[in-house]
């Protein structure tokens, strides 16, 4: 199944084909089918390249994602000064 954006950047990129007559009107259907082949391997690299930057787009989300939750604080042990706490005052 095909993704939305990549359906959507295909749309964008439409193309018109080679007519299948000739300059006479004469059906010669030689030119038409290999622009037609051309074509269609365009699309095809298109898509990979777009299935590409949409795969290293989601792994920049997940990368800044995980970069911007902090790691899980532990509690730091209170200094054990003399046996009081250092809110205590000393004498």
């Amino acid at each position: 199944m095909r993704n939305r954006k990549v359906q959507r950047m295909l749309r964008k990129s439409g193309e018109k084909g080679l007519s299948p007559k000739d300059s006479t009107g004469l059906l010669d259907l030689t030119p038409y089918e290999a622009v037609k082949d051309i074509i269609k391997k365009e699309k095809a690299a298109a898509i990979r390249e777009a299935k590409e930057k949409l795969r290293e787009l989601e792994k920049e989300k997940a990368a800044e994602s995980t970069a911007s939750v902090p790691p899980p604080e532990t509690e730091a042990e209170p200094e054990k000064t003399d046996g009081k706490t250092p809110d205590e005052p000393k004498p």
